[in-house]
């Protein structure tokens, strides 16, 4: 059994994960950038899911290829 499901294991992970509020200034500045595209590039994945944005970006030649 994966032990993140494990109430007792994930909600003192999850706790510390979003309330460590100096995580991100802990990055230097390519750790950073490489997190900023990295939540970028899983932004735009959900949004060319949503039937609104995949036309706008048709409609104004934005495609899909990013690594």
């Amino acid at each position: 059994m994966n032990p993140f499901l494990n109430p007792r294991i994930i909600i003192p992970f999850i706790k510390n994960y979003i309330q460590d509020p100096k995580r991100i200034e802990r990055l230097n500045e390519k750790e950073l950038e490489k997190y900023r595209d990295k939540a970028l590039r899983k932004i735009l994945s959900k949004a060319f899911e949503v039937p609104v944005y995949k036309t706008k970006f048709k409609n104004s030649g934005i495609t899909k290829n990013y690594r």
